[in-house]
C-alpha cells in the first residue's frame, strides 16, 4: 500500500469524513482526477482499501480467484445469508455452475412481458401526475417498479397484489438498503457489537426481520398452494415460471410427486440442479452418455449416503469407497455365486407358500381384496432372516410383531426425512430433535439384535458346531460366509466389518426386494394379458409348482421380460449418487467442478423420452434379445453399472421369479379402483398407503 499515493487522512477517521461531507461519488470522482491510477483509501487508522480506476489494472485485479472483501460483504450475510454474492472458491463456483440455467434465454423471455406490464403501471401513474403540469420525482417511482417485476419474477406477486405485508417488505428492503450504504461509509459501524448498539444497527435488524417473515410467509403460501394439484395444474400452464416455483421443486421430491419429476425431465432430458434449502444443490443427471461418464469414474458416494446410513449399517459395501470398498467387494463376492445361491431357491420357495397359505384362508374361493404389501414384506423379510442367519424367526405366522421387525421398518422413513430436511442434516439438530431420539432408539434395537446372533453363530463355530449346523441346513448362510472369508494374505473381516456386511445385507435385501415383488404384481395386475401369458409361460415349466430349480428359473424369458420392464417402469431403488473428488467433463462438453453431488436419477433415466419411447406404456417386449441389443447400455440400470453395480443383484433376480411364479399359479390377481397408488419414496420406492389387489384363487392344475 505504501507505494501508492493518496490524499492526507484525519489522524482517528481517515477519508471517512471527507466521503460523508462531500458524497463519496463526488469525492471518488475528485480523487480519480487527481490519480488517475489508484490511491490509498482508509476509514479510520486500521481499515484500508485501494481505489484502482486504471482498465490495465482493474484486468489485473478480476483476472484472479481472490476472496470477496469481508469488510464489505460480511456486512450483507444477516439480511441476505450465503449465496452468491457473498461467497468464495469451489463453494461460489458450485453455485454459479448450478444457478447459471436459471438465467438462460428461454427461462427470461416470458419474463420481458412481466417488465413490460409493470413500466405499464407506472407510465399510467406518470400521466396520471403529469397532468398537474408539475415536475415529481420519478426516482422512488422506478424504484418501485423495479421492485415490483423484482416480486412478479421471485414471489409470483407484484404491485397488483400488495398487501399490507407486501408494502412493509417494500420499506423494509428500502430501510435496508439505505442502512447498508451508511454502514459502508461510517467506519464506527464496520464493527458488528458496535453497530448492533446503534439505533441504525436495531433498526437494520427490525428490517431484516420483515423481509425474512415475509420471505417466509410468501414460501408457506406457495407450499400450502402446491399441495392442490389444481393449483400445480394451473401453474405448469402459465406463461412463465416464478423463481419461487422452482425452488420448491425440491419439495416435490420430498413429497413423492413422481409426476413432477418427469415434467423437469421432459424439459431437461440430459441434467439439472435441485436444491434442498438455500444452501444445497444436487445436480441430477438422467441422459444414457452422462451415466456412462459418471459411473465409470470412481468417485465417493454421496456424504449423506455416509452420514445418514453409516450410524444404521456401519462401514458396509453400501457407505464404503476406495481400497477398503474393493477389499470387501473381493472378500463378499463368493457369497452370490450361483452354486450358493442354488440353495437358496428351496428356502425361499417355503417362505412363498407360508405367504399363499395365509392367503388361501383370506380369500377361500371367492374374489377378494387384500392389501398384499404387507404380506410381501414379512414374507421378504423371512427369506432375508434365513438367508442372512438360517433363523426361523415365524414373522408371516405371529401376531406380535418382532422388535427387530418394527425397527427395520420405521428407520428407513426418519432417514430418508432426514435427507430432505436440510435443517436435519446438522448432526447436533438431528439428535436433539424427536426423530433424532426416535432414530437412535431403534438403531440400538437393530444393533442389539444382529450382534446377539453374530456372538451366538461365533460361539458356535468355536465349539465346533458349525459342521453339524451346515449339514442340518443343507446351505450356507450369508453369516457363515463372511464369518469364513479370507483374503489371499489370511486377512479376514474384523468383528466391526462383519457387523457392517450383515446389517447392510439385510437392509439392501429385504426392502428393495420386497417392493420390487409388490410392484412386478402391481403391473401385471393392470395389464392382463401380460399376467395370463407369464402364468402359461410358468405353468408349462413349473406344473404345479411342487418344486423349482435353478434350470427351470432360467427358462422363464417372458416372466423375466416382465419383471425387467417392471425395474424400468418403477425402479425400486430410484436413483444413486456420488461427490465428485474431481472435475467431471461429460460428452457434450459440460463441466462439473470437484465437490458437486451428482444424484444419477435411475426413475427420470427410465422416463426419459428422448431415451424410451412411450416410457409410461407398459412394454415388456423392450427387453427382447433384439430390442436390447440395439438399446444403449447405460440406457436401463435398475442395478446401477461399472465396478460398483449391486453386488446381490442375482439373489433379487431369484427371489422375485420363485414368488412371482408361484404366486401366478395359485392367483389371479386384478386392480382396485377404488384404492388408487401413490409412492413413498423413503430411499426405496414402494407404495405409501399399501396395495390393494383383487386376488382370486385358482382352481388346482
Amino acid at each position: 500500500m505504501e507505494k501508492f499515493v493518496g490524499s492526507p487522512t484525519h489522524w482517528l477517521f481517515g477519508h471517512a469524513l471527507e466521503i460523508q461531507q462531500t458524497g463519496s461519488l463526488d469525492k471518488v470522482v475528485s480523487w480519480a482526477h487527481q490519480f488517475p491510477y489508484a490511491h490509498q483509501l482508509w476509514f479510520g487508522q486500521f481499515i484500508g482499501f485501494l481505489n484502482i480506476y486504471e482498465p490495465d489494472y482493474a484486468k489485473a485485479v478480476y483476472s484472479r480467484g481472490d476472496p470477496k472483501a469481508p469488510d464489505v460483504y460480511d456486512f450483507f450475510i444477516q439480511w441476505i445469508g450465503k449465496g452468491l454474492l457473498v461467497l468464495d472458491g469451489p463453494k461460489w463456483f458450485q453455485h454459479r455452475k448450478l444457478l447459471t440455467p436459471g438465467f438462460h434465454y428461454d427461462v427470461l423471455k416470458p419474463y420481458v412481458a412481466l417488465f413490460a406490464e409493470s413500466t405499464c403501471n407506472m407510465l399510467d401513474k406518470w400521466e396520471e401526475k403529469s397532468r398537474k403540469d408539475k415536475s415529481f420525482d420519478i426516482f422512488s417511482d422506478v424504484g418501485h417498479m423495479a421492485l415490483d417485476s423484482l416480486m412478479i419474477c421471485t414471489f409470483g406477486r407484484g404491485d397488483t397484489s400488495l398487501g399490507h405485508g407486501d408494502s412493509s417488505y417494500c420499506l423494509a428492503v428500502s430501510d435496508l438498503t439505505r442502512l447498508m450504504q451508511q454502514r459502508l461509509e461510517t467506519f464506527q459501524y464496520h464493527g458488528d457489537f458496535i453497530y448492533w448498539l446503534t439505533p441504525h444497527g436495531c433498526r437494520f435488524l427490525r428490517a431484516c426481520q420483515v423481509a425474512h417473515d415475509h420471505t417466509e410467509q410468501v414460501i408457506r403460501e406457495r407450499k400450502a398452494a402446491l399441495q392442490d394439484k389444481k393449483v400445480w395444474e394451473k401453474i405448469q400452464k402459465q406463461r412463465h415460471r416464478d423463481f419461487l416455483d422452482i425452488l420448491l421443486d425440491a419439495q416435490f421430491i420430498q413429497d413423492d410427486n413422481m409426476e413432477k419429476l418427469e415434467e423437469i425431465i421432459e424439459k431437461y432430458p440430459h441434467a439439472f440442479p435441485l436444491w434442498i434449502g438455500p444452501f444445497q444443490a444436487f445436480f441430477y443427471i438422467c441422459d444414457p452418455d452422462y451415466a456412462k461418464t459418471f459411473l465409470n469414474r470412481t468417485d465417493p458416494k454421496s456424504q449423506y449416503v455416509q452420514k445418514f446410513l453409516s450410524p444404521l449399517i456401519g462401514k458396509g459395501l453400501v457407505s464404503l469407497d476406495g481400497p477398503k470398498w474393493f477389499q470387501h467387494r473381493r472378500l463378499l463376492t463368493p457369497a452370490f455365486h450361483f452354486n450358493i445361491l442354488k440353495a437358496y431357491i428351496e428356502v425361499m420357495a417355503h417362505s412363498v407358500k407360508t405367504m399363499l397359505d395365509k392367503w388361501e384362508k383370506i380369500c377361500s374361493t371367492q374374489d377378494t381384496t387384500m392389501e398384499v404389501y404387507k404380506h410381501i414384506n414379512l414374507m421378504s423379510l423371512d427369506i432375508i432372516m434365513k438367508c442372512a442367519f438360517s433363523k426361523e424367526t415365524n414373522c408371516q405366522t405371529n401376531s406380535t410383531r418382532d422388535p427387530y421387525e418394527k425397527a427395520i421398518f420405521e428407520v428407513s422413513r426418519i432417514v430418508f426425512h432426514r435427507l430432505y430436511s436440510f435443517l436435519h442434516h446438522s448432526d447436533i439438530i438431528f439428535k436433539l430433535s424427536p426423530q433424532g431420539h426416535r432414530f437412535q432408539k431403534l438403531n440400538q434395537v437393530l444393533y442389539q439384535y444382529t450382534d446377539m446372533i453374530i456372538q451366538d453363530r461365533k460361539k458356535s463355530l468355536q465349539t465346533g458346531g458349525k459342521q453339524d449346523n451346515t449339514q442340518k441346513r443343507k446351505y450356507q448362510d450369508f453369516l457363515d460366509i463372511v464369518l469364513s472369508a479370507k483374503d489371499e494374505n489370511g486377512g479376514s473381516f474384523s468383528d466391526a466389518d462383519v457387523h457392517s456386511e450383515v446389517s447392510t445385507f439385510l437392509l439392501a435385501g429385504h426392502d428393495p426386494v420386497a417392493a420390487s415383488i409388490s410392484w412386478v404384481l402391481y403391473c401385471l395386475a393392470q395389464n392382463p394379458e401380460h399376467q395370463e401369458r407369464c402364468r402359461e409361460e410358468v405353468r408349462g415349466i413349473l406344473g404345479d409348482g411342487s418344486s423349482i430349480t435353478w434350470d427351470q428359473l432360467g427358462e422363464m424369458s417372458y416372466t423375466t421380460m416382465c419383471i425387467k420392464e417392471t425395474f424400468r417402469l418403477i425402479p425400486a431403488v430410484p436413483s444413486i449418487s456420488r461427490d465428485l473428488s474431481k472435475p467431471l467433463t461429460f460428452p457434450d462438453g459440460c463441466t462439473l467442478p470437484a465437490g458437486i453431488t451428482v444424484v444419477l436419477s435411475i426413475w427420470g433415466l427410465h422416463h426419459n423420452p428422448a431415451v424410451w419411447k412411450n416410457p409410461k406404456v407398459f412394454d415388456p417386449l423392450r427387453f427382447s434379445k433384439e430390442n436390447s441389443d440395439q438399446r444403449h447400455p447405460y440406457a436401463y440400470l435398475p442395478f446401477s453399472a461399472g465396478s460398483r453395480n449391486c453386488i446381490g443383484q442375482q439373489f433379487a433376480m431369484i427371489e422375485l421369479k420363485v414368488t412371482i411364479a408361484l404366486i401366478l399359479l395359485h392367483f389371479r390377481m386384478t386392480p382396485d379402483p377404488t384404492r388408487p397408488l401413490t409412492f413413498s419414496n423413503h430411499f426405496i420406492l414402494k407404495p405409501k398407503n399399501g396395495m390393494y389387489l383383487h386376488l382370486k384363487k385358482l382352481p388346482e392344475c
